[in-house]
């Protein structure tokens, strides 16, 4: 169904100003790719933010003045909303140049992963730019490396007519300052119009979420010892529990996964190490596709962990059988799967 004609429609769903974003077309499954565009100019996300000089806005005019005329004639359709904002700042309308508000108008990261490749590019997109943000979104970009461009998929069911959103912000943050400062407007989204009392305790998870994310990736950075594997991996475990509670199934699980996958394969735990990275690739695929920088990675660990290489068609019939061997494990170890799974037995101590 990728970049089909049914899949989406592009229209009025009156949101953050501008009035128009993608709707579904059709009933979509979560893991459906729904759009792959390189785009039509790219820069630093430093961009956003970086007070305009007059080299700058030279530049990036000769820039859009050197695309083949059919590419420019597409970026120059792309809504701008940069008059509005020169009203409030008049001291930059001398040298400010349409060509620069189209792109902080339109510029979509190509990654939400800090972690990952394109996490500080941005581009402005035939299609892809008229997707909104929104803090609970349904769908994600990733910058897919081997096609050159950024790739959309649905990780949640969407329903026909529903709008289809992705999140702007780095770690998929909820900060509304983030937004204001890089993309000047006030999010709208369903999330951010509910009552202060129901989405507070949810953003307090979501911040929780990335400190410990971070802190788990900087343990495994250092390097492990053998006590530092069980702190590891509780930790890892108080992780999935935050991202679980606020039902999170994007690239922020399946990174998870595969932490764990590093922790216990440190360890030489084969058994473990290989149910992380099923789990891990179900995550991606889902989120960003088989031909992802992610899944390359999967297979990667695994033939290092295993000691075996395998054509990209008998990697899949592998994960097929890791995934029976998963569904056998969770019916034999029922309740205390995940504590089997995270390791408790080299949980430190209380």
């Amino acid at each position: 169904m990728s970049n089909s004609e049914e899949t989406f429609i592009v229209g009025y769903v009156g949101r953050h100003d501008c009035g128009e974003g993608l709707r579904a077309g059709i009933n979509l499954d979560a893991g459906t790719r729904l759009l792959v565009e390189s785009p039509l100019y790219t820069t630093s996300v430093n961009f956003l933010t970086d007070t305009p000089t007059e080299e700058r806005e030279s530049f990036v005019k000769q820039a859009f003045e050197q695309l083949p005329t059919h590419i420019r004639e597409i970026a120059m359709e792309l809504p701008n909303m940069e008059p509005f904002h020169l009203i409030q700042h008049p001291q930059l309308t001398s040298f400010t140049t349409q060509y620069s508000g189209i792109v902080k108008s339109n510029a979509i990261p190509y990654s939400l992963d800090r972690r990952a490749g394109g996490a500080e590019r941005i581009g402005i997109f035939p299609t892809l730019s008229r997707i909104n943000h929104s803090c609970h979104p349904n769908a994600q970009q990733t910058w897919n490396s081997e096609l050159r461009a950024v790739t959309i998929h649905a990780f949640r069911d969407i329903a026909v007519n529903e709008e289809i959103t992705i999140s702007y912000a780095p770690e998929a943050i909820i900060d509304e300052k983030y937004l204001k400062d890089k993309y000047n407007f006030a999010c709208s989204c369903e999330w951010c119009l509910a009552p202060a009392e129901v989405r507070a305790e949810s953003n307090n998870n979501r911040a929780e979420i990335v400190l410990r994310n971070e802190h788990l990736h900087n343990m495994i950075k250092a390097g492990l010892s053998e006590q530092d594997q069980g702190l590891a991996i509780l930790a890892a475990k108080q992780l999935f529990t935050l991202l679980r509670t606020e039902n999170i199934v994007d690239w922020r699980l399946g990174r998870l996964y595969l932490d764990c996958f590093d922790i216990v394969a440190e360890r030489g735990n084969k058994q473990r190490g290989k149910i992380f990275a099923v789990l891990a690739f179900h995550v991606f695929d889902h989120c960003e596709g088989l031909d992802s920088d992610n899944v390359r990675r999967i297979k990667m660990r695994m033939e290092k962990l295993f000691g075996i290489s395998k054509c990209d068609e008998d990697f899949l019939d592998w994960m097929e059988d890791i995934e029976k061997e998963w569904k056998m494990l969770k019916r034999c170890q029922g309740g205390a799967i995940l504590d089997w799974l995270f390791w408790k037995e080299i949980w430190p101590k209380s």
